[in-house]
């Protein structure tokens, strides 16, 4: 293995890592969470005997997908995918070669350490993304990119071991007991910020304290303290007037508190109002400071909250982790590296995988924003006049292209800043948003040829 396998794999403890876990953490930091990084991977690992300029890299991304272009490659894309990625993370080494001209040029061979099974990933997770269309390995693993140390696929990848580990569920706690145990020991925070991002993305799904938590709790005091009269919220108030009914020293459960609240303020919102006793249940928390935690059923402050990998994608992410860890056991290694030639060498899998990455990628979004801004002038000038959802309906038919309405409001308003469309008021629909029509300046129609 080269020197720069050293590179990017900070999230692996040196003292706790061996040199299998070094390349996987590397391979899944700087390979796995890109079809395309993948697809580029395994030609070169496919090919030990050839050097690869970046032209080169970027000419068999774009050939081996067939036509139409699924994802067209930029001049740079080959050059920057093996500077930034493979390189790194001691996939290929860098090394010089003449080029048609006679210049000397960077270009980049398999390196011969793990190439079998790199080989065998790189066809594993395109057979993977193959076979859930639903999730890129993009959204599963996240982006390199990091101003830290941390490297978030690996991170994602051990997130999801742990969960696995115990059913596809584990407290906040234990799954950073979990991350410790497997050598990522990091602030509960940084985990967190994961655990929200894959649940956006419907990956994973939080189970909060709000939903069955039911905290036995200590009346200590019954006075507004450090608070604006005027800004509590009805609901704080109402929780207030239910502790003085009960009077101090009372031990009493957050849900017969909120009925005695809600009995005394029937306008009180019932949500709210557990929402504001559970958090002031929190040890940590001073958001009633008339109240004190006395029982909290045997769960931890940072056990209150759950997380659980999606029922929706439980198969993909097990299968995910079982297929890696089989590899590293030495089995189905051979198979993958057949595999990985097949797909390589199938235009239509290729397609099928570029064309789920495309849609995936932050990147390819910014790339295209051109496209989907002269498609929405055609879709206006075609229908003379369109609303925001004539927009949406007529680019979701003509060009397959499904998108919000917030992102046809945004190109309108690009639209409108040329100078070449106009807007008219047609109804107002609520006190707070008008409804449009766009239509094209008279010079910008369509000249009547009859």
């Amino acid at each position: 293995m080269t020197a720069e396998m050293g590179r990017g794999l900070e999230a692996v403890p040196a003292e706790r890592a061996n040199p299998s876990e070094q390349l996987l953490a590397g391979f899944i930091n700087g390979v796995a969470n890109h079809e395309r990084k993948l697809a580029l991977a395994a030609i070169v690992l496919a090919h030990p005997e050839r050097e690869f300029s970046g032209a080169d890299g970027s000419y068999e991304l774009e050939q081996r997908q067939g036509k139409p272009l699924a994802w067209p490659s930029q001049d740079a894309t080959g050059k920057q995918y093996f500077e930034q990625s493979l390189e790194p993370v001691g996939a290929v080494v860098k090394i010089s070669k003449r080029d048609e001209s006679g210049r000397i040029v960077p270009a980049f061979v398999a390196e011969p350490s793990g190439r079998q099974l790199r080989l065998a990933l790189c066809g594993f997770l395109m057979d993977w993304s193959l076979r859930y269309p639903d999730l890129s390995v993009q959204q599963v693993y996240g982006g390199t990119n990091s101003t830290t140390e941390v490297r978030v696929p690996w991170v994602r990848h051990k997130m999801y071991a742990g969960l696995l580990l115990n059913g596809g569920v584990q407290s906040v706690a234990g799954l950073e007991a979990v991350m410790d145990d497997v050598g990522y020991s990091r602030p509960l925070s940084s985990i967190s910020i994961q655990v929200r991002s894959l649940e956006r993305l419907g990956i994973l799904q939080k189970i909060t304290k709000h939903r069955g938590y039911n905290p036995l709790v200590e009346i200590i005091g019954t006075e507004l303290v450090n608070h604006n009269f005027e800004m509590i919220s009805t609901e704080t108030r109402a929780i207030y007037d239910a502790m003085r009914q009960e009077g101090i020293g009372t031990q009493i459960l957050a849900s017969d508190l909120i009925d005695i609240a809600k009995a005394l303020d029937p306008t009180a919102d019932e949500r709210r109002l557990k929402g504001i006793l559970n958090d002031a249940a929190n040890p940590t928390s001073h958001a009633i400071p008339g109240l004190q935690l006395v029982d909290s059923g045997g769960l931890k402050h940072n056990e209150f909250s759950r997380v659980k990998i999606s029922p929706d994608h439980l198969p993909a992410i097990t299968a995910l982790v079982l297929g890696i860890e089989t590899l590293f056991s030495g089995r189905n290694v051979e198979h993958y590296q057949t595999v990985a030639k097949q797909i390589i060498d199938d235009p239509a899998a290729i397609n099928a995988l570029f064309a789920k990455s495309r849609a995936a990628s932050p990147t390819a979004k910014r790339e295209r924003r051109p496209e989907l801004i002269n498609q929405t002038a055609e879709v206006i000038r075609a229908l003379g006049e369109a609303t925001l959802v004539d927009i949406v309906e007529s680019l979701a038919e003509t060009t397959g292209r499904n998108i919000s309405i917030t992102l046809a409001r945004d190109i309108t308003k690009h639209l409108l800043a040329t100078g070449a469309f106009t807007r008219a008021k047609v109804r107002q629909l609520n006190v707070t948003r008008q409804n449009y029509v766009y239509k094209p300046l008279a010079e910008d129609l369509p000249t009547d040829q009859n």
